[in-house]
């Protein structure tokens, strides 16, 4: 069972296709790059795939539950780091405030702020070699 799944998805921001019949599959310990133009989708295909954005045709699956049943959707095996400007751009924010910010609470997007979301944060830093950069500020990066 993939990770995350979608087929035929589309996404109709106003009156914009954003994304039409995206169909994709992610597998566990997949490394996936999603990349594109600006403004050709990848942020709204992401943000659908974390029920943010609702998707206006097809389907889109986490751990084989569709985020249109959210509250059966397991968010807390989820991390989403929502792209933000700011944090690049002189805002003082450092690694693990970043990868902090995106973690997930079990029914909602919001940021755990325990000693777990550190755990949880310092993990995810460790496991693309950068535990020991945690306290520089994002913009080194």
């Amino acid at each position: 069972m993939p990770v995350i799944s979608t087929h035929d998805l589309d996404v109709i921001l106003g009156s914009s296709r954003i994304l039409h019949r995206v169909s994709l599959n992610i597998h566990e310990g997949e490394t996936v790059a999603i990349l594109g133009a600006n403004g050709s989708g990848k942020s709204t295909l992401i943000r659908t795939i974390m029920g943010v954005i609702p998707p206006s045709g097809g389907t889109a699956s986490v751990f084989g539950t569709n985020i249109t049943h959210h509250s059966r959707v397991p968010w807390d095996r989820l991390g989403y780091v929502p792209q933000r400007v700011a944090a690049a751009s002189g805002v003082p924010a450092t690694a693990l405030e970043v990868v902090r910010s995106g973690l997930l609470g079990p029914k909602a997007l919001w940021a755990d702020r325990g000693k777990k979301a550190k755990r949880a944060a310092l993990e995810a830093l460790s496991a693309v070699g950068l535990a020991d950069r945690a306290n520089e500020h994002v913009h080194v990066f």
